[in-house]
């Protein structure tokens, strides 16, 4: 019996706090997200700036529900808006737990490849904009997202 898969996409603000608190805040949504992931069979990919979260997330349509859900309630996102939610025939982020991409000054090259503005403002971002930015950063190719300690992916 094949089960069946879904995506999903949303975007959060970041309550405005100090950078400190932001790192930590950021360290800890990973380190649940890795664990909860695993256990659930969710893979996906968040990308933040101090400003935002932009979260694409795959896997059975009741687990992503029920996530999101705890997402929604979560004080760290603010206004939550979701993007999309469709079925998907496969992954497209095979062995990503959660990545974590820095949207900030270090996203420059794939924005640049794509044609967009490192500044964009986020909230502009459409959802094929934003599985563009994701593959950009998995089409990279030296970055292994899956055994990644760090918090976030920094490009030179």
């Amino acid at each position: 019996m094949s089960r069946s898969l879904a995506r999903l996409i949303y975007r959060s603000r970041r309550p405005a706090s100090p950078e400190a608190t932001r790192v930590a805040e950021l360290r800890d949504i990973l380190a649940t997200a890795r664990a909860h992931n695993d256990r659930e069979g969710l893979s996906g990919v968040l990308m933040h700036d101090e400003n935002w979260f932009i979260q694409i997330l795959e896997g059975e349509p009741a687990a992503l529900r029920d996530l999101y859900e705890r997402i929604v309630r979560d004080p760290r996102h603010v206004d939550p808006v979701l993007l999309v939610v469709e079925p998907v025939l496969r992954r497209r982020y095979v062995g990503w737990s959660m990545a974590a991409i820095d949207l900030g000054l270090d996203a420059r090259l794939v924005f640049l490849r794509l044609g967009l503005d490192p500044a964009a403002d986020r909230a502009s971002l459409t959802v094929e904009r934003i599985l563009a930015i994701a593959d950009g950063f998995a089409g990279l190719g030296d970055l292994d997202f899956a055994d990644a300690d760090e918090i976030t992916v920094r490009v030179a």
